[in-house]
């Protein structure tokens, strides 16, 4: 089950340096594998932010965490680190992350999403957060 699922959800990220993605949650139920082809690349991630007291849920589908708003809502990552050529970072389905290539030229990376092994602890510590943004909603 996951080599299918591994090989329908490849992507090819090329950057040259200083460039990346602002903070983002991805809206996929599976978990996320990301390994550094050539050049080296800076992650900060972490867990969604908890929301504001009366802030209520976003509709159905409807993508929140995208776009910066998790800087709007004082997202702070739990990790952040270097991926080198050769070395990958995996992080679960709902993580907030944000991505900059710091070698000088262009960095490769392939990322890939898998379906086994279901983070289901992960689902049950974060339900009070994730249930609220329609991102994750479908899972």
């Amino acid at each position: 089950q996951n080599d299918k699922s591994m090989f329908d959800n490849a992507e090819f990220w090329l950057g040259a340096k200083g460039t990346g993605a602002r903070a983002h949650m991805d809206s996929h139920c599976i978990s996320t594998l990301s390994v550094v082809l050539s050049g080296e690349r800076r992650w900060r991630v972490g867990p969604v932010p908890r929301m504001p007291k009366g802030a209520g849920r976003s509709k159905d589908g409807e993508v929140f965490f995208d776009d910066g708003v998790a800087y709007k809502l004082g997202w702070e990552p739990m990790f952040e680190f270097t991926v080198r050529e050769g070395e990958a970072v995996l992080f679960p389905p709902g993580w907030i992350h944000e991505t900059l290539n710091t070698a000088d030229g262009c960095t490769v990376a392939l990322t890939t999403q898998f379906n086994l092994p279901t983070p289901v602890r992960y689902y049950r510590s974060y339900y009070g957060r994730l249930r609220r943004g329609g991102d994750l909603r479908s899972c």
